[in-house]
């Protein structure tokens, strides 16, 4: 094949012309093909052949699970003994081998395939999303006439990893009912204490829980109570005083509950 060039054309530039057309016409017209397991969406392969063969290898590889993931890249052109990097990006890294992998194009051999298991770089990025993304690309190593290793952006293709719904351990909490008649008793016993005498029903309170008690105990009334009264004040220390009585008397009571799993009220 002869090739005319213009006279204006310098001389030493030639042979790198004539390689780089040699090298178009022995090229040959691939994709890439990125496909996860049905089943396992870490177990990943990754396919470069020609486009010829595209719908086949598609198709086989349903019929081994393989069929989620993206579709196949854009065609890009290689020729034989052509060098190929696979590497992942985002948020997303291939577990089984190195970060880089070299791998050399052969039409023989249908191509060039590897596998990959995928896993999450970092589980606490990407918390908006409903899944972990990034990208599988592929790389071609390019070797010029001055032995300089050039690397050129082939095809990318993006990935997910669904998010692992985890799962909320049961926490089991055993309630029982104040029954109505211990409000009642208790509302009943705190408007009479402090009917008339309005320092009384502290003297009540702490023969029935000691005066090394009444003190926290009446903190904690206050707080539970919106108003600020002494009578509810007093009703509320009542309460929790005979609620304490009633866990305390009927152990057994709460003991068969808790095992009978009883955690509604």
């Amino acid at each position: 094949m002869e090739l005319d060039m213009p006279s204006s054309f310098p001389r030493e530039s030639v042979p790198s012309v004539a390689e780089a057309l040699q090298t178009c016409i022995n090229k040959t017209v691939v994709v890439m093909i990125v496909k996860q397991h049905a089943d396992d969406y870490n177990s990943c392969v990754v396919r470069v052949v020609r486009r010829e063969i595209c719908l086949d290898t598609l198709d086989f590889l349903a019929e081994n699970g393989y069929s989620e993931g993206p579709d196949s890249s854009p065609q890009f052109s290689l020729h034989e003994g052509q060098q190929l990097e696979f590497y992942c990006t985002g948020n997303i890294e291939n577990r089984a081998e190195k970060d880089l992998n070299k791998y050399t194009y052969l039409s023989y051999m249908g191509g060039v395939e590897t596998d990959m298991t995928l896993h999450v770089k970092d589980s606490w990025k990407q918390k908006d999303l409903p899944a972990y993304v990034g990208t599988i690309r592929c790389r071609i190593l390019n070797r010029s006439v001055h032995s300089e290793t050039l690397c050129m952006h082939a095809a990318e293709l993006k990935i997910s990893l669904p998010k692992q719904m985890r799962q909320r351990g049961t926490i089991n909490v055993a309630r029982v009912r104040v029954p109505f008649y211990l409000i009642t008793l208790a509302s009943y016993l705190s408007h009479t204490l402090c009917k008339d005498d309005k320092s009384i029903w502290e003297t009540v309170l702490k023969s029935l829980l000691g005066s090394s008690e009444f003190s926290s105990a009446c903190r904690n009334a206050k707080r539970k109570t919106a108003e600020s009264d002494e009578e509810s004040v007093c009703r509320t220390m009542l309460l929790d005083w005979m609620k304490a009585q009633a866990m305390h008397v009927d152990k057994k009571i709460c003991r068969t509950l808790y095992s009978s799993s009883w955690h509604k009220e």
